[in-house]
């Protein structure tokens, strides 16, 4: 299980090195909490999100951390909105949900990333579809491939897709 880093500040207050991040293209959005951590007293939580497109107003981007006290996922595709009177960015809305996986779930690699991972040893690699039988809840699965199980990999959900009747859909 991934070790939690949390820090708990007051307000609008920052960490020295918020800065850093936020010039490698990465902002911290302002989210609102579940209601269990509303009523644990948490008012809102702050997270990192890659911005995918926008300005430095407004935009899109995708959250970069494991939420602690919201029920936003890792890799969630959001709006934010920088309001200017407390310079603080806003969640705005989500655009597409990363909660697509669960264990039992069939899926196949997306096409070529096995070989990338694992070299040219198996030629049917892309047409193998597998269980997940695993999250690790930090946006990784447990991935059964294959017949007997050919392949028991731990691998980022970024790279899966969903497995249909009528052949493979991505999802992501």
């Amino acid at each position: 299980m991934p070790k939690t880093n949390m820090t708990f500040i007051k307000g609008n207050q920052s960490l020295p090195t918020d800065e850093l991040f936020q010039s490698d293209n990465m902002i911290k959005v302002r989210f609102p909490v579940n209601a269990q951590s509303k009523a644990r007293g948490i008012g809102s939580e702050r997270m990192w999100v890659e911005v995918i497109s926008g300005n430095a107003k407004d935009g899109v981007g995708e959250i970069n951390n494991v939420p602690a006290f919201s029920d936003f996922n890792l890799g969630d595709l959001i709006s934010y909105e920088l309001n200017e009177e407390d310079g603080v960015y806003y969640f705005g809305k989500i655009i597409k949900s990363n909660d697509n996986f669960k264990v039992g779930d069939k899926v196949k690699v997306k096409k070529g990333m096995l070989k990338k991972l694992y070299g040219d040893r198996d030629p049917k690699a892309d047409d193998r579809v597998g269980t997940i039988v695993k999250d690790f809840k930090d946006g990784d699965f447990k991935v059964n491939l294959g017949p007997n199980n050919t392949y028991n990999i731990a691998i980022d959900g970024k790279l899966l897709q969903k497995e249909s009747k009528g052949g493979s859909a991505d999802v992501r």
